[in-house]
């Protein structure tokens, strides 16, 4: 999946930045960096489907599929088109066993 997002075009352009860093960050293996930034933006603002997408990522990178899993479907709730979420809450529910949701 790319590093960037569609995200919703109400999002701040400095949290848009925020997220990108955290990907960014994600993408250059610094997973404490990366959790860093998305926890900070879901302080900011717990609404934030791309936050939770990226905190969501950043699970499945540590191998904790049923947090990851929390977080990509706080995603879908609040942005039911995010597409990245989708794939990703499949691959989490896939390697939690649940094939039949994936």
């Amino acid at each position: 999946m790319p590093a960037q997002y569609d995200m919703s075009p109400q999002i701040r352009p400095e949290m848009r930045e925020d997220v990108q860093a955290g990907l960014s960050a994600l993408q250059q293996g610094d997973i404490d960096g990366a959790r860093e930034h998305f926890i900070v933006l879901l302080e900011e603002d717990p609404g934030l489907a791309s936050a939770h997408l990226g905190l969501g990522r950043v699970f499945t990178a540590e191998g904790n599929h049923a947090k990851a899993l929390e977080h990509f479907e706080e995603a879908l709730a609040i942005q039911p088109d995010l597409a990245p979420a989708r794939f990703f809450s499949a691959e989490a529910h896939e390697q939690l066993g649940d094939t039949h949701a994936a």
